[in-house]
């Protein structure tokens, strides 16, 4: 190797090494020291909740955002430390599984009851079923007009392929351990006792996602029942409804929060980050996995159960 070509492979690894340098110090610091003006306005902290809910973060190159119990967790131990009484979350969300949404539900319970203080959600272009069921604890939820919320309800989706398989000569074998061991499976059709069980399932996750609108919001029980039969409104007809307590967009939102509570300067935001190691950042956009024929079995709907809005 001649000296050109030395000096090439350095140039290389020191500007690999200024990347990863600048990466981890963007992904590390998620709150900046103020400065000696910032430190005259009025902090509010600010986190931000984007994609689908789910149990783990969805790796893969080009992989969509997702929100987890963990995330949310982490975020809201940096909220708790800031020295501010109010905590701004916008919302982004078409919802996601039953599970990690009634979890993230309870972190912020347990945030509002620990720190005592305010939840104000913000719902940006969505913030439907689960995301709606994860903005219910806010002291005071905020829509844009144009939002789509509500889709209160559950649901389960599930593919049969037997056909498909009888065609193309394959068959299923099933081993099992008792009758309703392969309820749900693809490769067989649904019998009339299986789908009454997966019925009351889907009942009663639906009568607890109920019971927490109905101990938020002040709704009469008649007519919260005929507001969550899975329908979706925006933002105006869900304050109308009473599923909202204020429809405005950012900059409202900033003028209402310092009239609600009593200040004069202005706010200064502090957004919260999740702590991204280069090595995860990097390994999220490898596209492993992501060849066509795994993606199809893998988006294949497994027994699933969903607070989720699905067009």
């Amino acid at each position: 190797m001649n000296r050109s070509q030395r000096l090439g492979w350095f140039i290389i690894g020191l500007t690999f090494i200024i990347f990863i340098f600048i990466f981890w110090h963007r992904t590390s610091s998620p709150v900046l020291s103020p400065t000696r003006e910032q430190k005259s306005l009025h902090e509010v902290s600010l986190i931000e909740l984007n994609g689908i809910i789910t149990s783990h973060p969805i790796g893969g190159f080009g992989a969509s955002p997702t929100i987890t119990p963990s995330r949310v967790k982490e975020l809201l131990n940096q909220a708790e430390k800031i020295d501010s009484p109010l905590l701004v979350i916008s919302i982004s969300s078409p919802g996601g599984s039953v599970q990690p949404t009634q979890e993230i539900y309870d972190h912020l319970l347990h945030f509002k009851e620990q720190t005592e203080k305010k939840v104000y959600v913000w719902m940006k272009d969505v913030a439907a079923s689960g995301g709606y069921y994860i903005a219910c604890p806010a002291d005071k939820i905020i829509a844009n007009p144009s939002t789509i919320t509500g889709s209160i309800g559950v649901i389960m989706q599930l593919i049969n392929y037997e056909e498909l398989l009888q065609k193309i000569g394959i068959e299923e074998k099933v081993i099992k351990s008792g009758q309703y061991k392969d309820m749900g499976s693809p490769g067989k059709p649904m019998e009339t006792d299986e789908k009454e069980m997966l019925q009351t399932l889907i009942d009663e996750m639906f009568e607890q996602f109920f019971q927490t609108v109905k101990k938020h919001r002040n709704i009469p029980e008649d007519k919260l029942r005929s507001l969550t039969q899975g329908q979706i409104f925006i933002g105006i007809q869900a304050q109308k409804n009473g599923l909202v307590d204020e429809v405005k967009g950012w900059y409202a939102l900033e003028e209402m929060i310092k009239a609600d509570m009593g200040w004069e300067k202005d706010i200064r935001w502090i957004k919260h980050a999740t702590r991204t190691s280069w090595w995860s950042w990097l390994e999220a956009r490898i596209p492993f996995g992501d060849i066509a024929w795994w993606n199809i079995l893998r988006d294949i709907p497994s027994l699933d159960l969903q607070y989720r809005w699905k067009p």
